[in-house]
């Protein structure tokens, strides 16, 4: 059977039954290829354009808006010359089972070939038949048939054909089996998905359902690939035509092709499994801006798409895209506006070490993006109770070592160490993190302090970020910076250090880690401030020129705020001379010692019950390292200059015959003195901050400067002279 068109405009189709037996004509002018076209483009056109397949309504053409339905043979393209001559070679040279019926010779003089089914089959979709004709021409060897075969025609439902100008017999009364064709319409379903914006019903459900509705009318085990009668239509005697598969019936007979569970069973017997479909999209995505984040479990982490991204996830996933007849939005807008309605969010931004998902802050909604989580430690019971240091040694021996060593022994130092460690540790593996203290780190070259942050505690933790292009250059990018729970200073420097410059290192110090926020900036994004109480390790050299430039000024209300540590200055014994290998020796014995921390009670000399403590832990200063702290910042500069102006005036004195041991007046006297000496520096110093300057320096209590009132509202300064006159200038 094949349907004809008059024209290529045409829509109405009329059965012709033998194309080879129909009259062809084609006017006289018809010279080329595109004087050919142009004439079965034409309306008026009067002429047979053929099909082997036939739409769900058959009177007319199978498009995009009347899909096809049956597909009764197939016609196969070849685009090589082919003449009457050729036809001998297809006779003697059998390629497949299933010889062709015909070869018509076409307007072009090439060849297309015609196989007859034995009874029309029925089609599910455009898929369907697409996935049907790729096993179709693997079987019938199409490809060795004649050359120039085109693939892409056959697997077009929609392509009509000019009946051309001759037919040639082959082997008029072959038919290819219906039986074969079941067998390779079965193989193309199970390619494609019939029903790709339904959703995945159990088909125990399924079974009771039918069993339920059609009493005793299923026979034998309900799995895919079962085959049955259409029980549901009482007219059907084929015991065999319909397929079980996940999603419905594949159907050999009656009026539809494939019948899903909704179609079958009803939308209300579906609707919840629809729902349960649709909410699990909508409760793991969430939408920012212009932005949907959609939760992958696989990874543990939240991935972001555009809009168009993410509507093909949604198509790709089974959602429909076109609206349903009667609806106003498809099924992928109508997921894409809730999740807009219920599920978003100011911002998507990383909170460390707090719960993955939506949260609230400071009054906005964000989603946590942040991926970085402390390592797991060992089941618990592996750790006698409250173990000692010495415990460990038996279950992480190498870091048991390397730990002692680093700090020369078990001393203060260690014990502030492992319990600034313990308190980072137990709150970012709770999700419920504290504020705590700066850790510096100052010791020679090769004694494993960047072995000692890369290897242990940033595993620990959960990873690391350098921050010294935040910290030491003013770069104000934190994006990478916030997404980690610890912050590095490696032994980096930042040229042309001066007292402006430690002001500023100071200051960026301590604002991170005293008011728990940091400012989130990314390129091409919304600025803001996020909660953030991960830690800064500051590693430096010993050498003055290093510490100069990494240590903060201690004066600065910084001493409560940070622990400074001096390691050994041997190399450990027990290294390999492979990183790799002594990392991989690190990370075996993590877990064990994370699991140590979390048994081992703090000593008392560290742990503070005091309020007076901000941070739950004491700090400790090495007294090498607080004492270079002592020597940074600007109000040493300014008791240096202090100095200087005093011994200047001494000189004055001593030249005009006057003594005097105290220097005393009020704040002006003293800036214009100081300006007299080094007016560069008090550029730098007005008299407000000259003030300031003072009263940090007085509170020292080691410097012999005070303040005296004379009266109500009047303030002087007093700098006793013996002292500073007895020192060696500098």
């Amino acid at each position: 059977m094949f349907y004809s068109i008059s024209n290529w405009a045409c829509k109405a189709t009329v059965e012709l039954p033998k194309p080879w037996e129909h009259t062809r004509t084609y006017p006289t002018l018809l010279v080329t290829k595109e004087a050919w076209i142009k004439w079965l483009s034409d309306p008026a056109t009067r002429h047979a354009v053929i099909s082997c397949n036939e739409g769900v309504a058959a009177s007319v053409r199978v498009d995009k808006d009347n899909p096809i339905f049956k597909a009764y043979g197939i016609l196969v393209d070849f685009d090589a010359p082919f003449d009457e001559s050729r036809l001998a070679n297809v006779l003697k040279d059998q390629v497949a089972e299933w010889q062709p019926n015909y070869i018509a010779q076409t307007f072009s003089d090439h060849a297309r070939a015609y196989y007859e089914f034995e009874r029309p089959v029925l089609i599910g979709n455009g898929k369907h038949y697409e996935a049907f004709m790729g096993i179709v021409a693997d079987n019938l060897k199409l490809k060795k048939l004649l050359p120039g075969w085109e693939p892409e025609a056959l697997q077009n439902p929609t392509k009509y054909y000019d009946i051309g100008r001759k037919w040639y017999p082959v082997a008029p009364d072959s038919k290819i089996p219906s039986a074969l064709l079941h067998l390779w319409l079965a193989e193309a379903a199970k390619k494609i998905s019939f029903a790709p914006g339904e959703y995945k019903i159990p088909l125990e459900t399924v079974e009771a359902e039918i069993e339920r509705r059609w009493p005793g009318q299923w026979r034998g085990e309900f799995v895919v690939g079962a085959r049955s009668r259409r029980f549901w239509d009482p007219s059907a005697d084929n015991d065999s035509a319909a397929v079980l598969r996940p999603d419905g019936f594949l159907c050999y007979t009656g009026n539809q092709a494939f019948v899903s569970w909704r179609e079958l069973l009803g939308g209300s017997f579906c609707q919840k499994f629809e729902a349960n479909r649709t909410g699990a999209i909508i409760e793991n995505t969430v939408f920012e801006r212009s932005s949907f984040w959609e939760f992958d479990p696989g990874k543990n982490s939240w991935r972001e798409w555009c809009k168009d991204d993410f509507s093909q996830q949604l198509r790709i996933k089974g959602f429909d895209s076109h609206k349903g007849k009667g609806e106003k939005f498809s099924e992928i807008d109508n997921i894409e506006g809730d999740i807009k309605r219920h599920r978003k969010v100011d911002a998507a931004v990383p909170f460390v070490h707090r719960p993955m998902g939506i949260m609230t802050w400071n009054g906005k909604t964000f989603l946590n993006i942040a991926r970085a989580r402390c390592i797991t430690p060992v089941v618990d019971g592996m750790m006698p109770p409250s173990p000692t240091w010495a415990d460990l040694a038996s279950h992480a021996p190498f870091l048991h070592a390397f730990l002692s060593h680093i700090f020369d022994g078990e001393n203060e130092q260690l014990w502030h160490f492992l319990g600034w460690l313990k308190y980072a540790y137990e709150g970012g593996l709770a999700l419920a993190p504290h504020p705590g203290h700066i850790m510096l780190i100052a010791g020679h070259h090769n004694v494993g302090k960047t072995f000692l942050t890369q290897c242990v505690v940033s595993p620990l933790l959960g990873g690391h970020a350098s921050a010294a292009s935040y910290m030491l250059r003013n770069n104000k990018w934190t994006s990478d910076l916030v997404n980690m729970p610890l912050q590095v200073i490696d032994d980096e420097v930042s040229e042309g250090q001066d007292n402006k410059y430690i002001a500023e290192f100071t200051s960026k110090l301590k604002t991170f880690v005293a008011t728990g926020e940091v400012t989130y900036a990314v390129k091409f994004g919304a600025e803001m401030n996020i909660p953030y109480w991960g830690r800064i390790i500051i590693l430096t050299n010993i050498d003055p020129y290093s510490l100069s430039r990494c240590l903060p000024d201690m004066t600065m209300s910084m001493r409560d705020k940070i622990i400074m540590l001096l390691t050994t200055s041997k190399v450990f014994p027990m290294f390999d001379t492979s990183r790799e290998s002594n990392m991989s020796r690190a990370a075996v014995e993590l877990p064990m010692f994370a699991r140590w921390l979390m048994e081992w009670d703090y000593p008392k000399s560290v742990r503070a019950d005091d309020e007076a403590y901000r941070f739950g832990l004491r700090y400790y200063h090495h007294p090498e390292l607080l004492s270079a702290g002592s020597q940074q910042g600007g109000d040493m500069i300014v008791w240096n200059l202090i100095c200087r102006t005093m011994r200047q005036a001494a000189e004055n004195r001593k030249q005009n015959s006057e003594a005097q041991t105290v220097w005393l007046g009020d704040i002006i006297k003293l800036y214009n003195d100081m300006s007299a000496v080094s007016p560069q520096i008090m550029r730098e110093y007005p008299v407000r901050r000259l003030q300031l300057a003072l009263q940090s320096i007085e509170k020292r209590r080691s410097f012999p400067v005070r303040r005296v009132k004379t009266a109500p509202g009047e303030e002087l300064w007093e700098v006793e002279l013996n002292s500073i006159l007895s020192t060696k200038k500098g």
